[in-house]
């Protein structure tokens, strides 16, 4: 009878920690759920609109015309390469349905990163853990979602860094050797020329994945004992230093059928400049997961804007002091710590300090630059939830809170349209065929117009026209090529063949600025008017180099 009755609350116990336990993961997996039906019925709006901006699509017009540019062209991508981006193409070219593969995989690669680090998470901070760091990365809204889309404005680089995690995890979960030797050898091989294909195409990728990994390896001297820490920091180690070798002889390689980076120079900001580019830095974290520091009227969305900002800064708070706990055990005498944790977190708080200071002091940053410091937002994330694992029913439910603020953000966004209101104004599918459907009917094939409307309208039309950059310049004409994601044979003057000039509204030419003799037609199409001349307009342009225009 005493062990029937001391026995008995065991079970109404565990009971009680389910139903709590369940009444905490109830509304971030109703939020997810609402996310991914809003996702899925605007899936199509949403891949169209994120191709109308010209940085995404001006990968996939190159990828579609690299192919058919003579062997002596050389070809100028942006202020990174994203070689990667351009190497997959070429090699999905061949399928039937490529268009589809090339605007969707990048996202689909995205969310297997994510994955990657939800299970990594999960590994050394429970299943709980894991679940919420991939309901909040996974739930994007306006400014994440087009970045796990466009992998060459760095959302690539997010993935390798997610891969990075990862295989880390892995190693140092299986003591520093993965399987059978053969197989061992073999992923570290994989995950090497994998980072390698990053590196060559993202410099980004060094502070944000390379360093980290490097550096977390070297720290399982300290967690690992004897030779599985020597075992983990000496393949981390290696994978890091040939993964930076491989990636200097692709850049040599592409180099050598000239394939280059645009010209620019980064330079280090100016003192004056820090404490602006600290604010643009909190403001841009904010700003990936749908958070607003202020200047809107008050309303309900801009409230919820707030309390996404509030719930970001709450999450960077709590990562930092999760990283700074880490470095003080780092001079304990003892620690009982997992090795996995500590490598886990030892990672991103790398990956956020080393891109922090990266971003900050640079002479690049402006406001909503969320896409260089995505490693900084995946990171914070990741250790707020390590951070509060473990810790009381109603810490867990604060963390829980921040989360469904977060995915609620993201949800709103979907349920306004922000991600399918075009806010940039960039020509859509209806323009491209309309400007198409005029052209092919004039017997026009080639076309210029301002870097925001020449690729999306190229990419649109399936090819049906091929409509190349141009900038204003104090050319004779006004018009120069576009020194940026260009190929030099676009604007090689074809002889006898007549072209079209698109002048935007918004984003140019102005026709108060360029001139091009008389067109033989003017057309208005919605809002665009097309300059029909009976001559190449490739032949009328100047030479950017000469007038100090970079294209940034």
């Amino acid at each position: 009878m005493i062990s029937e009755s001391t026995s008995s609350p065991a079970p109404r116990l565990r009971v009680a920690l389910r139903r709590r336990d369940l009444l905490l993961a109830l509304p971030p997996a109703a939020l997810f759920l609402a996310w991914v039906v809003l996702f899925l019925a605007s899936f199509g709006a949403i891949v169209e609109v994120i191709y109308a901006d010209a940085d995404i699509s001006s990968a996939t017009m190159i990828g579609e015309l690299f192919p058919k540019a003579p062997g002596d062209a050389s070809t100028v991508l942006g202020y990174h390469p994203w070689y990667s981006t351009l190497w997959f193409e070429l090699a999905t070219h061949w399928l039937p349905g490529y268009r589809h593969v090339w605007e969707v995989g990048p996202w689909v690669v995205s969310v297997i990163g994510i994955a990657l680090v939800g299970w990594a998470t999960a590994k050394v901070a429970g299943r709980w853990t894991g679940w919420l760091v991939a309901i909040v990365l996974v739930c994007a809204g306006t400014r994440l979602l087009p970045i796990q889309f466009g992998s060459d404005i760095h959302g690539a680089t997010a993935v390798n860094v997610c891969f990075l995690d990862a295989f880390l995890v892995l190693l140092v979960l299986h003591g520093g050797r993965i399987g059978r030797p053969l197989a061992h050898v073999v992923l570290c091989a994989l995950i090497t020329i994998v980072t390698a294909i990053g590196l060559s195409s993202d410099v980004l990728l060094m502070p944000a994945g390379v360093i980290p990994f490097i550096a977390a390896g070297l720290m399982q001297l300290r967690w690992a004992p004897g030779a599985i820490g020597k075992r983990i920091a000496v393949a981390a180690g290696l994978i890091g230093a040939a993964s930076i070798v491989l990636a200097e002889i692709a850049v040599a390689a592409m180099h050598r059928v000239h394939v280059y980076t645009g010209a620019h120079t980064i330079a280090f900001a100016r003192f004056d400049d820090l404490v602006g580019n600290v604010v643009h830095y909190f403001q841009s974290l904010a700003d990936l997961f749908n958070g607003d520091f202020g200047g809107a009227a008050i309303t309900a969305r801009s409230s919820l804007e707030l309390a996404c900002a509030v719930a970001v800064g709450f999450a960077f708070v709590l990562a930092v002091r999760l990283g700074l706990d880490q470095v003080d055990r780092l001079r304990a005498a003892e620690s009982a710590i997992s090795a996995g944790r500590e490598a886990h977190v030892g990672f991103w708080f790398a990956a956020i300090v080393l891109t922090s200071v990266a971003f900050v002091l640079s002479s690049i940053v402006t406001l909503s630059l969320g896409r260089y410091i995505v490693a900084v937002g995946y990171g914070v994330i990741v250790l707020a939830a390590v951070s509060l694992a473990g810790r009381s029913y109603a810490a867990r439910a604060v963390g829980i809170a921040a989360a469904c603020i977060l995915v609620a953000g993201s949800v709103v966004a979907l349920a306004k349209r922000d991600l399918t209101s075009n806010p940039g104004h960039y020509p859509r599918n209806a323009d491209a065929r309309l400007i198409g459907t005029f052209a092919q009917g004039e017997g026009l094939k080639y076309g210029y117009a301002a870097y925001w409307d020449a690729a999306p309208v190229t990419w649109e039309s399936k090819l049906g026209v091929e409509v190349y950059p141009v900038i204003t310049c104090p050319a004779p004409s006004g018009l120069c090529t576009y020194p940026w994601h260009e190929i030099s044979s676009w604007y090689k003057p074809r002889p006898s063949t007549r072209s079209f000039l698109i002048a935007d509204p918004r984003y140019g030419p102005p026709t108060t600025d360029f001139d091009l003799g008389k067109p033989d037609e003017v057309v208005t199409l919605g809002d665009y008017k097309l300059y029909v001349y009976p001559f190449d307009i490739a032949s009328r342009l100047g030479d950017p180099k000469p007038y100090g225009i970079n294209g940034s």
